[in-house]
């Protein structure tokens, strides 16, 4: 026999999901277009490559977009062949992103870089504000098309 607290309980607990640890994938044309030109010779870039785009950092270093940009999307493509125009078109809209979300039980996200995780390597502070500050509003502008969620 059930008592009466156990009858009211639900038969399967409501999905409160949040995810703590969700990545923006940052366009590959942010820098470009969000600072100053007199930077543009030190920003990241995505830059296309025979069979793949790659991110190309002021100090050399190159990251694969499938670093970051392949979750839930992988079709065992190696870590070299990959379009940012191929990409899940939630990586770069929120409400699509949310669509995604919705059909994962996932109500909330706390959004971290990908992308621009290298960037506190520069050793040029005028110049890494800068690009701060353009990825700062990228996320701001992301976050406003779902505000309660993002």
């Amino acid at each position: 026999m059930q008592s009466a607290a156990q009858s009211k309980q639900p038969s399967t607990p409501a999905p409160y999901l949040v995810s703590a640890d969700s990545h923006i994938c940052e366009p590959g044309n942010l820098w470009l277009d969000r600072t100053p030109k007199k930077f543009h010779d030190r920003v990241p870039r995505l830059v296309a490559q025979k069979d793949t785009d790659i991110w190309v950092y002021e100090n050399g270093d190159t990251m694969s977009l499938a670093a970051f940009a392949s979750a839930g999307d992988w079709k065992g493509r190696s870590t070299s062949n990959m379009r940012e125009a191929e990409l899940r078109p939630a990586i770069f809209d929120p409400l699509e992103r949310m669509k995604e979300s919705r059909a994962d039980g996932v109500v909330a996200e706390v959004l971290y870089p990908s992308f621009a995780m290298p960037l506190d390597k520069s050793k040029d502070a005028e110049g890494q504000a800068a690009v701060m500050r353009a990825y700062n509003y990228c996320l701001l502008e992301y976050c406003s098309g779902a505000p309660n969620r993002l």
